[in-house]
């Protein structure tokens, strides 16, 4: 008979134990635990005017973007007027560390900063205490090489450059040509050819041609219309006018 009193104890307890625990799981406390995820989903509110560029320096026409440098420009308004506040994160895709654009000191809506590592692709955000574009993913050019001229060529005054360069797999949207010492030609079709008149070589120096291949990112919805960011790879190659 004790036994079974005992037992009986012994089970009474043991419901009263679990109907707490029940009422633990359920109540409006629970949901406060440090690892509930009370973050309201990040608004996209598509009132940030942004355009800008980024450039992939390839002085040495690499094949490999892990050892290259990105340099990014944007500038932000919202309605026509200067946005001086706002939050710009690029994050390299695969995952790197992320970079953070800062406002110049003379104009603080123009942002700029740079990031080593170069993989096709980036993320973007931009916020503001009242406004947030969202994750916006932007693509540029695949890297590629100048052929000509090649490295170390004498080249005859009277002579036109002939540059060319390889033309990789995947959308373009233009391509310039320039040499260090001033000529520049913009919005070529990316022929992958183009003759750079001799009137424009300077005698007796040592200059260098600069092709860059753009890709243009529309960054509407996450942005305002029109909002478009440029990335551009720039490869070079050095030459001699005789």
């Amino acid at each position: 008979m004790k036994r079974l009193l005992l037992f009986m104890v012994m089970l009474m307890v043991m419901v009263m134990v679990a109907a707490c625990g029940d009422d633990t799981a359920t109540s409006p406390d629970a949901a406060l635990a440090p690892d509930a995820d009370l973050a309201p989903d990040a608004t996209v509110t598509g009132t940030l005017s942004v355009n800008g560029s980024c450039v992939v320096n390839n002085p040495e026409n690499q094949t490999a973007g892990t050892v290259l440098r990105v340099s990014c420009e944007l500038r932000v308004t919202r309605a026509g007027v200067p946005v001086p506040n706002a939050i710009i994160q690029f994050n390299p895709a695969p995952p790197a560390f992320q970079t953070v654009l800062v406002g110049e000191a003379l104009d603080p809506s123009h942002y700029v900063g740079t990031y080593m590592g170069y993989f096709d692709t980036a993320k973007l955000t931009i916020s503001t205490p009242e406004d947030e574009t969202g994750e916006l993913l932007v693509r540029g050019p695949k890297l590629f090489v100048v052929e000509q001229p090649q490295p170390g060529i004498l080249l005859p005054t009277a002579a036109p450059l002939h540059v060319s360069w390889s033309k990789p797999e995947g959308s373009v949207d233009s391509a310039d040509v320039a040499l260090a010492s001033g000529f520049l030609v913009e919005d070529l079709p990316d022929p992958g050819v183009y003759d750079v008149p001799a009137a424009e070589l300077v005698p007796s120096s040592l200059d260098e041609v600069q092709v860059t291949r753009w890709r243009v990112n529309p960054l509407a919805p996450g942005a305002a219309p029109g909002s478009v960011l440029e990335f551009g790879v720039r490869s070079s190659q050095a030459f001699q006018v005789l």
